[in-house]
């Protein structure tokens, strides 16, 4: 009743009282007070509302930055920008909208933080006010939101480079980053390139012919992730560059176009280039990704090549790109190339002329593992093996990470927090990288696999495609570490417990919240098959879960990187895979792919509904063998609570034949939402 009486006699009301009566009132009565003096307010209320625009309660504060909008006065602009910075989102929505309104920001540092704001509705407004003011500087105040590790404020980075980016820009982003960590430059390009628009995409065409070599690989990386038909002539046009870097990472990129107007010029290059080993081999397998039929004389005529890796990659290329009209010549090629070569290649031969044969060409996505390839010592960041603790410093070539101590500094950059847990093949610790400022984790592979080059070789060749997996749900993998003797892989750093805590006591876990994780691995599964890694050890003891319910998938590449290939068994008499999770697949020593994952996640399922894994027994052995038989109760049978629907979407994923599963995690993902709440 007040406030009504008040707004029929506005004129004659003191703004200033009116505001120190606010703080009265409840809150509904307050809206309508701020209504009023908003529309009665002049010029000698504003030092009075930028006093009180620090005033604890949040809603006062909201009403009083709302009222300080109207007004343009450098005063006001200064406390506006300020508030943009508010705890309360409503207190910097509500600066934000009057600054834009001005038109009269002028800290563009400060709008960009807003970027990666946690509201929805605040980053929004953030960005159409950047896109509106064009600063010159904005491309470098989004440097830190495309190294960001949330995809959600890389994405809104990019929305913004999307409107104003230009040749210049892009490339003073890129010179920006170019001291970076190059896990940072990955993420940065691989957002550019992924998420970026047509306007992105042309600037970084632009970048193509650049004098300097780092812009030239960086702009070609980036069209790489784009996949984008427009970048097909700079792409071309990137295969005569000096450097050999954005040679053959523009062969890659034609490749995965898959346009086959391409192929002509790709075998002019590799008549051109036979001398060149790599750049042969690189050719060889973008020939196979395109299925370039034309390319298999030029292909067979490797095989009189003196690498065996040059042989080995022609014939894998032969398994696919030979058809009907060719089976006969490459048959015969192969056929007396392989008779004096190493018993590798003639197993190799041999297979690809069964498969020609029997007209099953080898899926090209298939990577074949080559020690030969492998460079420990450049494919490894080398550190000191030294240890410091308080004062006093030692250097060992061996260094067992278990004698350690709080505090004590390793290769004068991780700082020892504590040991996280032990595993088959490794001890996981908490470090801090200091030159970063961040904890992450050190994991190092236990004294048994350390004297074994080979399983090093193969440990790396697995991180190569693994820490090229960017995902919310897959821990990120940056880099393989050697202390003196000592091999560790640094990875991302989070705080969590394991699935296999959610499932105690065999007791069935929350349906809904099954289906939720069910989800999210398959989410970062799909990311880690897109990029040719199957995890091959997929089990609760593997997926982490923070308090938030984010879930994250560990350790990909760790059985592969062990793997024999003549028994699951390794050297040092471990076996690879978990058998309670372990396909059939991998039971019988066949081919595994990515169904083989999709099996091990439905044994997942199998336990977080029932509280019970699928099979069990009294040894290894048994378990493996129930794996093969495929006799498990149905979920819903266990569980009433289970519908029929997603008990069968259970038995689908553990399928016995790989092929009569979910074929890919994406179909399996959507199997699964369609049955989510």
């Amino acid at each position: 009743m007040l406030i009504s009486l008040l707004t029929a006699q506005k004129s004659k009301v003191n703004g200033t009282k009116l505001l120190r009566y606010a703080y009265k009132l409840e809150h509904n009565d307050q809206a309508a007070l701020f209504k009023l003096l908003e529309s009665i307010a002049g010029d000698t209320i504003v030092p009075e509302l930028v006093n009180r625009v620090d005033t604890k309660d949040p809603i006062i504060r909201t009403y009083i930055t709302k009222v300080l909008a109207k007004f343009d006065t450098p005063r006001v602009n200064e406390s506006l920008s300020k508030l943009l910075s508010d705890e309360n989102k409503a207190v910097r929505l509500a600066a934000l909208d009057g600054l834009s309104r001005a038109n009269k920001i002028d800290d563009i540092e400060q709008l960009c933080k807003l970027i990666s704001d946690p509201d929805f509705k605040v980053q929004n407004k953030a960005i159409e006010a950047i896109v509106k003011i064009k600063h010159p500087k904005t491309v470098l105040y989004l440097i830190p939101h495309l190294k960001d590790e949330s995809e959600y404020v890389r994405r809104a980075a990019v929305e913004v480079l999307n409107e104003i980016a230009s040749k210049e820009s892009v490339k003073d982003l890129l010179n920006a980053i170019k001291d970076e960590d190059w896990w940072v430059r990955s993420r940065a390009a691989d957002a550019l390139g992924k998420i970026g628009g047509k306007r992105v995409v042309r600037a970084v065409i632009q970048l193509i012919k650049d004098d300097d070599e780092f812009i030239r690989r960086s702009a070609i990386e980036i069209i790489n992730a784009t996949k984008d038909d427009s970048t097909f002539e700079a792409l071309v046009q990137s295969l005569d560059d000096s450097d050999w870097w954005v040679r053959e990472r523009a062969i890659d990129g034609l490749a995965d176009l898959g346009n086959k107007k391409c192929v002509p010029v790709l075998i002019n290059m590799l008549s051109n280039n036979s001398d060149n080993e790599a750049m042969v081999v690189v050719l060889l397998k973008a020939f196979a990704t395109l299925k370039a039929n034309d390319a298999v004389d030029v292909t067979v005529k490797q095989l009189k090549s003196k690498s065996e890796n040059v042989i080995k990659e022609a014939i894998k290329t032969l398994m696919v790109i030979t058809d009907d009209n060719t089976i006969e010549t490459v048959v015969k090629a192969i056929d007396k190339v392989i008779e004096n070569q190493a018993e590798e290649i003639q197993e190799l031969g041999q297979e690809a002329i069964n498969r020609i044969v029997e007209q099953e060409p080898a899926d090209s996505s298939i990577q074949v593992f080559k020690s030969d390839d492998i460079d420990i010592k450049s494919d490894t960041l080398t550190l000191p093996g030294k240890v410091t603790r308080g004062d006093v410093s030692t250097e060992s070539k061996i260094i067992n990470p278990d004698d350690m101590q709080p505090d004590d500094m390793l290769a004068d950059r991780y700082r020892y927090i504590k040991k996280i847990g032990k595993g088959a093949f490794g001890s996981v610790f908490l470090v801090e990288d200091t030159i970063i400022s961040e904890e992450i984790i050190l994991k190092f592979l236990n004294a048994q696999f350390v004297t074994d080059e080979s399983i090093i070789k193969r440990f790396i060749y697995e991180l190569r495609f693994a820490r090229k997996i960017t995902h919310p749900n897959v821990i990120r993998i940056y880099d393989m570490l050697s202390f003196g003797k000592a091999h560790a892989i640094s990875m991302e750093y989070f705080r969590s417990h394991t699935l296999s805590a959610e499932v105690k006591d065999k007791k069935p876990m929350d349906v809904e919240r099954a289906k939720k994780f069910t989800y999210d691995v398959c989410s970062g599964m799909e990311s880690a098959h897109e990029a040719n890694v199957v995890h091959r050890d997929l089990k609760p003891n593997n997926i982490l879960i923070n308090e938030e319910s984010i879930l994250k998938i560990v350790d990909f590449g760790v059985a592969a990187a062990t793997q024999s290939t003549d028994t699951k068994l390794t050297k040092t008499g471990l076996l690879v895979g978990t058998p309670t999770y372990m396909a059939p697949e991998q039971v019988l020593g066949k081919e595994v792919d990515e169904r083989t994952d999709i099996y091990s996640l439905g044994a997942i399922m199998y336990e977080m509904l029932t509280g019970r894994p699928p099979y069990s027994g009294k040894d290894s052995m048994s378990i493996m063998y129930q794996h093969v038989q495929g006799k498990a109760t149905k979920v819903c049978e266990k569980n009433e609570l289970v519908s029929q629907e997603l008990s069968d979407v259970v038995s689908k994923s553990m399928s016995v034949k790989a092929e009569h599963r979910y074929q890919s995690m994406a179909e399996l993902k959507d199997a699964i939402e369609k049955l989510m709440n």
